[in-house]
């Protein structure tokens, strides 16, 4: 059995505005965001510019900028309703944000093991006909602390790069990832450390489930999202 994508307005509307987000920041290449054998995502847009943006994403649908709660964090929350296909949104909003701006480092952050699942299954059922829409495929993996390596291509390599990871994988100070003193450290800082100098986009799936206590908030920045 294959599923096959449907062109849903309401979806394509959302990932649209999810993109117009950053409209006018330069696309990355090689010689603006590759340091020290590290490829990152770089915006060159100003905090300024980026609430400009939202300002005028939520003029243009007609949303009340006290309704949306506008903060100085660098964090959008997008609301949909079960069932309405958030997964499919946000994989394909990391699409199009290779597309039109060349972000390479997305990190799917999950609160559980069923969700992490489901979310590596989706991007196993769609990628076929993905890759026939945009002409590329994201490097897929799930973060596994036996399996370093992938962590290591994932802050080196310019290709779209996917991390699917649990919160618990290190919401705590003894967690591999925020260990200091490994011989098989990336340039001889911690993991998370060194996935941070790549300002990943975070997409959250479930942030309510565990993601908002003051220690997650905590463990989550180390990771230095874009």
């Amino acid at each position: 059995m294959e599923l096959k994508l449907e062109l849903l307005e309401y979806q394509e509307t959302a990932i649209k505005l999810v993109v117009n987000v950053f409209d006018g920041n330069d696309k990355n290449t090689f010689d603006n965001a590759c340091a020290d054998g590290i490829r990152s995502n770089i915006c060159t847009l100003s905090n300024e510019q980026l609430t400009e943006n939202i300002k005028s994403i939520l003029l243009e649908n007609g949303i009340d900028e006290e309704i949306a709660e506008l903060r100085g964090e660098k964090e959008l929350t997008i609301e949909m309703e079960t069932g309405t296909g958030k997964t499919l949104v946000y994989i394909k909003s990391i699409y199009e944000m290779f597309k039109h701006y060349r972000f390479t480092k997305f990190i799917i952050l999950v609160p559980s093991v069923a969700i992490r699942q489901g979310v590596l299954s989706a991007l196993s059922i769609f990628e076929k006909q993905l890759e026939e829409i945009y002409g590329f495929t994201p490097k897929v993996f799930e973060y596994s602390s036996k399996r370093l390596n992938k962590v290591t291509h994932f802050v080196e390599e310019q290709h779209p790069q996917i991390m699917v990871m649990t919160l618990a994988s290190f919401n705590s100070e003894d967690k591999i990832l925020n260990q200091a003193k490994r011989e098989d450290l990336f340039a001889n800082i911690p993991f998370i450390e060194s996935i941070g100098r790549t300002n990943p986009i975070i997409i959250m799936d479930e942030p309510q489930e565990g993601m908002d206590t003051p220690n997650s908030i905590k463990q989550i920045a180390k990771l230095n999202p874009l």
